[in-house]
């Protein structure tokens, strides 16, 4: 969790990224360039990935017979 370094990989790439039922949003300028990117992971019998941290307040949520998910991996190019 946290930020990457300057130095680190160009792409990163995890699990939740090969699940169907999660989107990901990239904005692009006219040219093509990425200008921002997010991810979306809809709650599902896996969890979210917030719950190694607040899993009894997503479980409240949860019991309300809600729905919800988590915006993971915000990029916003400084350009």
């Amino acid at each position: 969790m946290g930020y990457l370094p300057e130095d680190g990989p160009e792409q990163l790439v995890d699990e939740s990224d090969r699940k169907p039922e999660n989107l990901i949003l990239t904005i692009t300028n006219t040219a093509g360039e990425v200008l921002a990117t997010l991810t979306l992971i809809f709650d599902s019998q896996d969890g979210l990935p917030l719950d190694q941290i607040y899993r009894s307040e997503a479980n409240q949520l949860r019991s309300r017979q809600g729905r919800f998910a988590e915006i993971v991996r915000f990029a916003v190019d400084e350009k």
